[in-house]
């Protein structure tokens, strides 16, 4: 079958991001593990990338700039514990730096466990609440 679908990033910032049987989760329980942390890596990642460049009107459109260059803009020097809180989350930066190409997609679910990823989701949903209050 020669299916396309085009999902935009509004499409996944409307998904939930509890953990759900993608694949068979008893014949594959890691594949399965790994595509839910995968969509929760993407998910937090979009979020916050969007949320910065709405609310500190950062200018993406004539180039194209990685979160990390997002969050330097967003967070200028007066509000350096907020950038440091952002650039040390493993979910936002270390795993999708370089995600286009990168075919090794299962990398990123190995080393963080479901509760762990799951605490770092809160603390990053509850940052971006908070941002988006002031």
């Amino acid at each position: 079958n020669n299916s396309e679908y085009n999902i935009s990033v509004k499409d996944i910032l409307n998904e939930k991001t509890n953990f759900v049987e993608i694949v068979d989760e008893k014949k594959y329980p890691l594949l399965n593990r790994t595509l839910n942390h995968l969509f929760v890596y993407l998910y937090l990642r979009l979020l916050v990338e969007k949320v910065l460049v709405e609310k500190f009107n950062i200018d993406v459109k004539d180039k194209p700039l990685q979160l990390g260059q997002i969050i330097d803009k967003a967070f200028s020097k007066d509000r350096i514990k907020e950038r440091i809180r952002l650039t040390s989350k493993k979910t936002l930066l270390n795993e999708f730096n370089h995600f286009e190409g990168n075919l090794s997609i299962f990398q990123p679910a190995l080393d963080i466990t479901t509760n762990a990823l799951n605490k770092e989701k809160e603390d990053i949903l509850s940052f971006v609440e908070k941002l988006n209050n002031e």
